[in-house]
Parts: structure tokens; C-alpha cells; sequence
């Protein structure tokens, strides 16, 4: 019986002796900052964004499902960030462009109609975008911003 109270002596010993180790050891190490502020370096996110097609398929088609339901707002964020991860496809520029449209917003649609061919000037579809253009340019004309 003594033997079995020594052993579970020594096993409590050790136990409290290794989370003391333990407890000490991980105060050694420093604490890191991950990030103090979120918007402070968004900046130099967007630049870290690499080509993804399967990322900008999935922003277009939440963009769609946010368009169907006329919340525009959404809808141009996501499309936009689909222009981030696939900036030479016409696809989410022409979408951007009605979201644009419907939410009277002329002159930024045009400035997005300008961005795509200026980036894009050998893509099959630049015609189209230029003809945009020319209306585009004639709505903001008539409807000028305050």
C-alpha cells in the first residue's frame, strides 16, 4: 500500500513539475502581432492578389445572385473583386458596367468602359466596349453628376 501512496506521489510531482516547465517556457517566447489594424495596409493586399479564375467565377456568379435580387451595392463589390482575380476577361467588366448603369452611376461606368480597353486592347470584344463608350459618354453629358 505504502508503494502504490509513493507512486502516486512521485506521479503528481512529476505532473505539477511538468506543467510548471511548461507554463515557463511559453512565457520565454514573445508575443507577435498579427495585425493592429485591418484597414491599415489594404493597399499592399490588393497588390498581392494573384490571377485566380475559379476565385473570380465564384465573385461573378454571388454578384449575379446579388443583381437578380437588385442589390446593386453587393453586387458591384463582387463584381469588382472578380476584376481583381481576372482582370482580362470581359466578363466581369460588362457586368460591372449594368450594375453600374442601373445604379445611375454613368460616369463610373464609363471609367470602367475606358479601363478594360486601355488593359485589354487586343481582346476580341474591345468593339463593343468602345461603342459603350460613345453612349456612355452621351448619357453622362445628359445626366451629369451633382
Amino acid at each position: 500500500m505504502r508503494v502504490f501512496f509513493f507512486l502516486f506521489i512521485i506521479l503528481v510531482l512529476f505532473d505539477v513539475a511538468t506543467a510548471l516547465a511548461q507554463e515557463n517556457k511559453g512565457s520565454t517566447r514573445k508575443p507577435v502581432l498579427i495585425r493592429s489594424d485591418r484597414t491599415s495596409n489594404r493597399e499592399s493586399e490588393e497588390e498581392m492578389i494573384s490571377p485566380d479564375p475559379i476565385e473570380a467565377e465564384r465573385n461573378i456568379r454571388i454578384g449575379d445572385f446579388y443583381f437578380k435580387r437588385k442589390n446593386y451595392k453587393a453586387a458591384q463589390e463582387r463584381y469588382r473583386n472578380a476584376l481583381k482575380y481576372s482582370p482580362g476577361r470581359p466578363g466581369p467588366y460588362t457586368k460591372l458596367i449594368r450594375v453600374l448603369e442601373r445604379m445611375e452611376e454613368f460616369g463610373e461606368a464609363l471609367e470602367v468602359c475606358r479601363e478594360f480597353i486601355k488593359t485589354n486592347p487586343q481582346a476580341a470584344k474591345v468593339n463593343r466596349f468602345r461603342s459603350r463608350v460613345k453612349k456612355l459618354e452621351k448619357k453622362v453629358t445628359e445626366n451629369p453628376d451633382p
